[in-house]
């Protein structure tokens, strides 16, 4: 049947793609002032304000182009290329099919970019300097992207996942600037899901990104961010686009954006609303994050680890390969507002505010099998789940700017998520209720001060505040059968209520000294860090306790970095960690400790386009006070966990090696990643099973091995200006795991390979498919039982543009998965420019085969997890666009 399905999709795509009306064919070469060929120059054409590109090409070695244009229209005709004058002539309408011969002499020019080298040779509108790349975007795009996102998908090595996280050639993207501004910090999925993508003009990479001024070459970093460029012709007081879509059946989906731009100002609103299940911030959870607190930052950020997690789970219930607005019912609306202010030339004040209040509800279905040595019945559940959300946000960052060399800088943020959770359900055909309260907030307040010193000197004083609370109030309207409170008198509901909080103070003095081939830094500081938690159900003592633990520590850190024959660097530092203890949890916590964390590496360069990085880090990290948190608490209804009181130092060995080959402008390249962790010692749950309850208990263990590697290819096809990218993914990890009484050896690997191949400019039509295989394995030694997991997936997708006004675009996808069934996805869109740059309509089509079940397959060390989600019915749009200008 999916053979089938797969059969009439194609066709339905590709029927969108047949072309229409005859063509003009203009060809030619590209020389310079020597009758040189010039390869890589960029040649497209655009409508007679130069606006929509209407077809798109390269010269090649021998610096030959060919375009195919319409009949009876007007064109201007670009040649471009770095370090040549621009070239621009008009293609008058043509009536009758013809070929055009158009022959270019390009004249040699002088450029001057601010803190680039634009290299001779340049292919796909790919500016390049070492740390700094920049995608002309409009060299890249299809013409139906409809937010930053969609730009961000087109460019080769950069990949989006499900939440909006960003990547660029395998590396963590942390930021998202704009116009060199930082907002956002690592919640810039809200800049990118909203901000509309007609604005943007390039696409930068910083790969060694530093954003405080006084420490530009100084200090090392090894972050990794984005910059969004915008058109000359949107830096204007007032822009934005405002669209909407209904049906008859009441779904609809309201975005709008309104941006101003000045010399001193600079100011962003989102606004958005729907109830077909689209998220337009990427995961709620991240947005409690603190940008300036992330652990992969170079710079190791204060209270980074400071967090109040609560018992019970409340992540999104998210399904793994389908977009949300498959499976999701909800009814959500965003309003965020942001700016940046500059009174002085000075004074930079940014602040920015939003509010996500949301309805959301799925249902599922659980069938868990268990391994025949647990002998027990296999499990079947179902959920209906209703969840109310209210997360808002405030920031503000003020920076002073005394001179080049010295900066102080205060932030401050407030973030608060609360949310209501009910679900009915049926376990083992026992109707059940549950009802969760989670209220979550985190206040952060941050100030530095950095100076930087004649001769490659800095030196940088930082302070943070941070607290992080978490109240939850669990309901359950009747305990289960032989559980631990059947013998108790506690009335039903039950009822328990939990609170956890974590609280931080900290400081630190950094100095670097730059030499011209080393670099040598030292950091000392000290912090407190202070947790509590607290858990109560009435008339249940063993489910009733309260415990706190205060950990003062000071650190001091040397580091050194020294380059060696130009390509070879060398790298190493040392921490050197003093702790002192105050708790009445119950494990047995030294009143003091002393322990040291080394890392060494190198980095060395072969030639431009190869870069091979070595380095190991031998770690010790303490325990989290849930872990040691000895008192019973209900994790969910029917889910019971004990802690530990074995405190114990978790050390731990990782070893990481990567390899570059190419650049981003090269046709060809690809990044290689290996990383491997060995832990002595490591905590982990015993888990015993019952018909009814599961319990976990913290138990230390000897001897777990995690390896991951990955392995990303780009290459660009000229022959159909086409990029087509191939990732491999391989993980394996040997541990031991514990359930009813009895110790396993777990050794589970996975495979995933994921390829993807998109056109661009060629005539009007542009298309993409990609495909996505995986495979896992599950073996424990010890009951020698043995699963395997297969998963495929891939996608075909086309867009047409008919004529300057009309466009469509069809996407089919196909998942076929073990044990689970096939299942297939089709998607239409249909354009019309009613007005040109300022109205469109929309016509469009969701689900169209009406797919109403999807079901998925987990593996687990002792069972298989099935999960069947009801996914929502075939529906129709209409929309409408205007564009604000």
């Amino acid at each position: 049947m999916h053979i089938f399905n797969l059969f009439i999709s194609s066709i339905f795509i590709f029927a969108l793609a047949i072309p229409s009306g005859a063509q003009i064919i203009v060809q030619g070469t590209v020389t310079d002032s020597l009758d040189t060929p010039i390869p890589n120059v960029n040649i497209y054409a655009t409508g007679p304000d130069s606006t929509t590109i209407q077809a798109y090409d390269y010269s090649n070695n021998r610096g030959a182009f060919s375009l195919a244009l319409k009949l009876c229209k007007p064109y201007l005709l670009h040649v471009s290329s770095l370090g040549y004058e621009k070239r621009i002539i008009k293609i008058p309408a043509q009536t009758i099919p013809d070929t055009l011969v158009k022959n270019f002499t390009l004249r040699k020019e002088v450029q001057q970019l601010k803190e680039l080298v634009v290299e001779a040779e340049q292919r796909r509108a790919i500016i390049t300097k070492k740390d700094t790349t920049i995608f002309i975007a409009e060299s890249f795009l299809q013409g139906d992207e409809v937010n930053v996102e969609d730009i961000l998908k087109m460019l080769p090595g950069i990949t989006v996942d499900s939440q909006g996280r960003i990547k660029a050639n395998g590396k963590t993207v942390t930021k998202v600037l704009i116009g060199g501004d930082d907002l956002f910090g690592y919640n810039y999925s809200l800049l990118t899901k909203n901000f509309t993508a007609d604005a943007i003009e390039t696409v930068s990479i910083y790969d060694h990104y530093q954003e405080n001024e006084a420490l530009k070459g100084i200090s090392n970093s090894e972050e990794t961010v984005l910059n969004l460029g915008l058109k000359e012709e949107f830096k204007i007081d007032f822009f934005g686009t405002a669209s909407g879509y209904y049906d008859l059946d009441k779904n609809y989906q309201v975005d709008g954006n309104i941006v101003s731009i000045t010399k001193k100002f600079k100011g962003y609103l989102f606004e958005s609303a729907n109830n077909i299940g689209d998220n337009p911030v990427g995961n709620i959870y991240n947005l409690l994050q603190s940008g300036s607190s992330l652990p992969f930052q170079s710079s190791t950020a204060l209270g980074s680890n400071i967090d109040s997690s609560p018992f019970i789970g409340t992540s999104t219930y998210r399904v793994s390969r389908l977009d949300q607005e498959q499976y999701l019912n909800n009814q959500t609306s965003f309003h965020a507002l942001s700016g940046i202010y500059n009174p002085t030339e000075k004074l930079e004040i940014k602040g920015v505010g939003y509010f996500l209040p949301a309805n959301r509800r799925i249902n599922q279905e659980f069938i868990t099998t268990y391994d025949p040595s647990v002998n027990l019945p296999d499990l079947t559940e179902q959920e209906n789940t209703q969840k109310h959300i209210d997360a808002w946000l405030g920031k503000l960052t003020g920076k002073y700017t005394f001179s080049q060399n010295s900066n102080l800088k205060y932030e401050g943020d407030f973030n608060s998520l609360p949310e209501t959770q009910q679900t009915n359900q049926f376990f083992r055909n026992t109707p059940l209720q549950t009802r969760l309260q989670t209220n979550k907030k985190v206040w952060n307040q941050y100030l530095g001060y950095t100076r930087k010193l004649a001769n490659g000197k800095a030196y940088r004083i930082r302070s943070r505040y941070k607290n992080s609370s978490t109240d939850q109030n669990f309901r359950v309207n009747q305990t289960l059968a032989d559980g631990p409170f059947d013998s108790d008198t506690a009335a039903a509901p039950l009822i328990q209520q939990t609170e956890s909080d974590g609280s931080y103070i900290g400081t630190d003095f950094k100095y670097w000294s730059r030499k011209p081939n080393s670099l040598f830094s030292i950091r000392v500081g000290g912090e407190w860090q202070g947790f509590k938690l607290k858990n109560f159900v009435a008339n249940q003592p063993g489910f009733t306790d309260a415990r706190f633990w205060n950990r003062y520590r000071s650190f001091s850190t040397l580091s050194y970095r020294q380059t060696l024959f130009q390509h070879l660097e060398i790298y190493g530092n040392l921490t050197g960690n003093y702790v002192w203890n105050n708790t009445n949890l119950q494990a047995d916590i030294d009143d003091q400790l002393f322990y040291v964390s080394p890392k060494i590496g190198l980095k060395y360069q072969l030639g431009k386009r190869q870069e091979i990085q070595l380095q190991y880090a031998y770690n010790q990290d303490i325990p989290n006070i849930k872990t040691l948190f000895k008192g019973k608490r209900l994790t969910s209804y029917r889910s019971i966990n004990i802690g530990t009181n074995h405190f114990s130092l978790t050390p731990s060995n990782n070893l990481s090696v990567s390899y570059r080959y190419g650049n981003w402008q090269d046709d060809f390249v690809a990044n290689a990643f290996f990383n491997y962790s060995s832990s002595d010692k490591n905590y982990t749950t015993a888990t015993t099973i019952t018909p009814t309850y599961n319990f976990g208990t913290f138990r230390i263990v000897q001897d777990q091995d995690i390896l991951t590697s990955r392995l990303g290819i780009d290459q660009f096809l000229n022959f159909m200006q086409s990029n087509l990218a191939i990732e491999y993914n391989f993980s394996k990890i040997d541990y031991t795991s514990f359930f009813n009484n009895t110790a396993n050896d777990i050794h589970s690997n996975s495979h995933t390979l994921s390829t993807f191949i998109r056109t661009a400019f060629i005539g009007a039509l542009n298309a993409a498919a990609g495909v996505d295989y995986s495979l896992s394995n599950t073996q424990n030694k010890t009951s020698n039982e043995n699963n395997n997991y297969q998963y495929f997936g891939g996608f075909l997708s086309s867009n047409l543009d008919i004529g300057e006004k009309f466009s469509a675009k069809a996407e089919y996808q196909y998942y076929q998965i073990e044990s689970a069934g096939s299942y297939s996805f089709v998607n239409a869109t249909l354009k019309y420019k009613l007005i040109k740059d300022k109205l469109t309509l929309y016509l469009d089509a969701r689900n169209i085969l009406d797919e109403t079940l999807f079901q998925t397959i987990s593996l687990g060390s002792y069972s298989d997890f099935k999960r069947q989600n009801k996914l929502n019915p075939r529906y129709i749009l209409v929309g409408l666009k205007v564009n604000i200008r």
